[in-house]
């Protein structure tokens, strides 16, 4: 008898996780898909872990990369640039990445410092955390598109 009990058991775990299952899987299909896309004046090594980090950024929000979801446009202004003087000179940028799609924009300011200004850009890029209050915001403004 406690094998029966056991047997009906796990089919009535299994209908559930397949009920759960077909529920969601709409909503998988209907999940935004992004296309990012980067200013020219972003470095490629930047564009990069800009892409990394847009990609985290949307996936922990339910939303995707793909080649033909809607536009999302980075884009790169260096707000200041300070060079040190010495014997080892290095670049400091202070600069405001804004993201757009649609009506619905996010900016991130950051600042890096590096050997060059390709470094202090890999270097300030690195700082715009997929798990930050301004990430997530920006991901929920994504959602009403």
């Amino acid at each position: 008898m406690f094998f029966r009990k056991e047997l009906l058991s796990l089919g009535v775990k299994r209908l559930i996780a397949l009920g759960a299952t077909l529920l969601l899987f709409p909503m998988a299909l209907c999940a935004q898909s992004f296309r990012l896309e980067f200013s020219e004046d972003i470095p490629a090594d930047a564009a990069k872990v800009l892409s990394q980090r847009f990609g985290q950024m949307l996936g922990s929000g339910g939303l995707s990369l793909s080649d033909d979801g809607i536009p999302l446009v980075i884009e790169g202004l260096v707000i200041d640039r300070v060079e040190t003087s010495g014997s080892i000179s290095q670049v400091a940028l202070v600069i405001e990445i804004s993201a757009s799609a649609g009506e619905q924009k996010g900016v991130f300011p950051i600042k890096g410092v590096g050997d060059n200004d390709a470094d202090a850009w890999a270097r300030a890029v690195k700082q715009i955390l997929p798990a930050s209050k301004a990430a997530r915001e920006f991901v929920e403004k994504l959602k009403t598109l």
